[in-house]
């Protein structure tokens, strides 16, 4: 049984090596999985602008998409971008936008907005775009739902805010 459990995870392992190192595996006839040669080195990503809004307007925003909020037992633990999560703040997590992108969060079904900044990596569940702290869900009244269509906008420093709570850069 140990020897069959040691055969799986060294299988795991050799995978995850693979996957995390570049490497491609091979199987030879007996079934048993080796590393090979390194795989080709990927493309280089495109450089991204310089300000986040910059980057949302050319690649990703406006968006429509599924909203989710996040914050229970996460408490003084830090986000992606290093600073102590805070529930009670107007911040936002999303896969792919620069870190203090501020966006205009809108709620499609009753059309109350805010204003988050992106500070975290997330959500990490299917079909759903950006995780919001528990104040932001607060303001779009999206507690209850857990999970609300919304609007996701890039917002410029300079344009003027319309009566909407509005997030502040640390």
């Amino acid at each position: 049984m140990s020897r069959v459990l040691g055969r799986v995870a060294a299988t795991a392992l050799t995978f995850f090596l693979a996957y995390m190192g570049n490497l491609s595996t091979i199987s030879d006839p007996g079934g048993h999985v080796r590393l090979a040669s390194p795989l080709p080195a990927a493309p280089k990503a495109e450089a991204l602008p310089a300000s986040g809004a910059e980057h949302a307007r050319a690649h990703t925003l406006p968006q429509v998409g599924q909203a989710s909020w996040y914050g229970p037992g996460l408490r003084k633990r830090l986000t992606a971008n290093g600073e102590h999560f805070n529930q009670k703040r107007l911040t936002a997590a999303h896969r792919t936008l620069p870190f203090n992108t501020m966006l205009r969060v809108t709620n499609l079904q009753n059309g109350l907005s805010v204003v988050v900044r992106v500070n975290d990596r997330g959500p990490f569940v299917d079909g759903r775009d950006i995780d919001l702290t528990a104040r932001a869900a607060s303001v779009l009244h999206m507690k209850r739902d857990g999970v609300v269509p919304v609007l996701i906008e890039p917002v410029h420093k300079d344009a003027p805010q319309q009566n909407q709570i509005v997030a502040e850069l640390p």
